[in-house]
C-alpha cells in the first residue's frame, strides 16, 4: 500500500486508520467481551478439536497474514450453531513471516 493511500485512509477515518496501520486495538472494541464473560464461555476439558456433526452448516473464518517481515500469523476457525449455542470446532495457526504465496 502507497503512502499516499495510507494518509488518505489517514484523513478520512483516522480512528479505523489508528488500529488498521499501527495495530493499535480501539478501546471501545477491545473491552466489548471481558476476560471473565470469555472464561466462562470457554471448556477447557473438551479436545481441541471437534468431529463434524451433521447440523445445519459451518462457518469458517480467516484472518490472513499481511505478509512482510512483522511475523503476522495466518489463522482459520470453523464454528457451527447447534441449539442456540455457538460452538468453535477448530482453530489453527500458522505463524509468520511467509515468503511465498499459497
Amino acid at each position: 500500500m502507497s503512502d499516499e493511500t495510507i494518509a488518505a485512509q489517514r484523513a478520512t477515518d483516522p480512528t479505523s486508520a489508528v488500529s488498521e496501520w499501527d495495530a493499535d486495538f480501539r478501546p471501545n472494541l477491545s473491552t466489548y467481551l471481558d476476560d471473565v464473560l470469555i472464561e466462562t464461555a470457554v471448556e477447557y476439558g473438551r479436545p481441541l478439536e471437534l468431529p463434524p456433526k451433521p447440523v445445519g452448516y459451518y462457518k469458517a473464518f480467516v484472518d490472513a497474514s499481511g505478509g512482510g517481515a512483522h511475523g503476522d500469523a495466518c489463522t482459520i476457525a470453523i464454528a457451527h450453531k447447534e441449539d442456540e449455542l455457538f460452538f468453535v470446532d477448530l482453530v489453527r495457526g500458522t505463524p509468520g513471516p511467509f515468503d511465498r504465496m499459497w
